[in-house]
């Protein structure tokens, strides 16, 4: 009687553990670059995210912060992370971020540390995903006419329901042949996606990363390091 009594308290305190379970935003992987141009008497502090639900319920990214340090540890700027892609996140799934910070009069040697946090809360509405069918990355002109070219990240993705969808969203993250994220992507647009039709997005590459992938991968295009692209398309219930 004692070891049945035993049992069924042990099956009893189980019970609050399942019934609380929650989703978690967990920063999967970061990436910080620090560039100053050639011309300017600011230097760039940029990061980008990729973070995961590594929950079992859906969350939505409620907030974040970037910030950056000197040598003495103290602050010297911040910002806020707020525009993910998207924004509900269910269990095991992706979303990106990216965020920038401009110091005056520093050189990035003086930044020393920085620290990046990413809050959740439980999500009250889903993400409807979408097929992607290709992402690459692109050259195209700086505008129409021009010799001068500039990178895109192309998505295309199709509506694969039986129903026209609207506010479509995009966003992808770029990757190295380690599998280590370089820079990530992301864009909405406003128009109507009949069934089974198509659309392409051509999402801007930050110029302080394309900049600064110039550098780590002098002779060669910094864009030659991208070995593999992520990329997710969805209608975000909470735009």
């Amino acid at each position: 009687m004692r070891k049945f009594l035993l049992i069924a308290l042990c099956v009893l305190l189980m019970v609050p553990s399942l019934a609380f379970a929650a989703g978690k935003a967990t920063i999967e992987q970061e990436k910080v670059y620090l560039f100053k141009g050639e011309y300017s008497s600011y230097t760039y502090a940029t990061t980008f995210l990729e973070v995961v639900n590594t929950g079992d319920k859906a969350i939505e990214m409620d907030q974040g912060t970037f910030e950056v340090f000197d040598a003495n540890g103290d602050v010297m700027d911040d910002t806020s992370l707020y525009s993910f892609f998207p924004k509900f996140v269910e269990p095991g799934e992706s979303c990106y971020v990216s965020a920038y910070i401009m110091l005056s009069d520093k050189e990035p040697k003086d930044v020393d540390d920085y620290s990046i946090q990413v809050s959740s809360k439980s999500a009250k509405v889903s993400t409807q995903y979408l097929k992607v069918v290709d992402a690459k990355l692109i050259e195209v002109p700086s505008y129409p006419g021009s010799d001068r070219m500039t990178t895109k990240l192309s998505i295309v993705v199709e509506n694969d329901t039986a129903e026209t969808l609207y506010d479509i969203s995009a966003a992808a993250g770029a990757y190295d042949a380690d599998g280590k994220l370089l820079f990530c992507v992301s864009g909405n647009e406003d128009f109507g996606l009949l069934p089974g039709s198509q659309a392409e997005f051509r999402l801007d590459v930050d110029e302080t990363a394309t900049a600064a992938l110039d550098q780590a991968a002098d002779p060669d295009s910094g864009m030659s390091l991208v070995k593999n692209i992520k990329a997710l398309a969805f209608v975000d219930a909470g735009w």
